[in-house]
């Protein structure tokens, strides 16, 4: 086993969480980057251009804004997205840090689409899709229900257009967080997986 296996690595490296809305992306997300002391996570939901923007949307805004200076060396810029006045708000810098976390429905496909990064895809597969969806509009309320069930339909057109679960490095399936590693992923991000789920 080479000492790169062990530790993350100097360049920057893209860690992406991608699944169904409900599956639980924020959340291990956010415990990855704590075990990984990562100070940078991106959330996709500030880079969707409202709801009809979609996975497609946030995942180009994604490689283009923030993944393509990365790879560059240079700081990034983006503005978030208010979801309650629909305007672009704060502008946010993202410097070029050795790890990176990037979660979302379309994450997956921003990273790919800058392949000069160095990058691990994490698919969180539910299980049911539509206890996930339930799981959504109980977090987002029973106002968003029918935006929700559109999303599902455009995240899941999005999903089988780029190959998402297939291509994944690491596989988190079910509520029992069942984890499965490509022979590709290096063993200190397969150990931070096990450590948080």
């Amino acid at each position: 086993m080479t000492p790169a296996n062990l530790s993350p690595p100097e360049q920057v490296t893209i860690l992406a969480v991608d699944g169904p809305a409900g599956a639980g992306k924020t959340t291990l997300a956010a415990r990855l980057a704590h075990r990984l002391n990562v100070t940078t996570v991106i959330h996709l939901d500030d880079l969707y251009h409202g709801w009809d923007d979609g996975p497609d949307g946030g995942a180009a805004r994604l490689a283009t804004e923030i993944l393509t200076p990365l790879s560059q060396g240079n700081t990034a810029h983006y503005r978030r997205f208010n979801w309650y006045t629909s305007t672009w708000g704060d502008e946010v810098a993202v410097t070029p840090e050795r790890l990176v976390v990037v979660e979302g429905c379309g994450s997956a496909a921003g990273t790919w689409a800058v392949p000069q990064l160095t990058s691990y895809v994490t698919w969180l597969d539910p299980g049911d899709e539509m206890s996930a969806l339930e799981t959504a509009i109980a977090r987002d309320g029973e106002a968003t229900r029918e935006r929700l069930l559109q999303w599902g339909i455009a995240q899941r057109a999005h999903f089988a257009r780029n190959g998402t679960p297939a291509r994944a490095d690491v596989t988190i399936t079910g509520p029992r967080r069942i984890v499965h590693t490509e022979p590709r992923v290096p063993l200190w991000l397969a150990q931070a997986w096990g450590d948080v789920t």
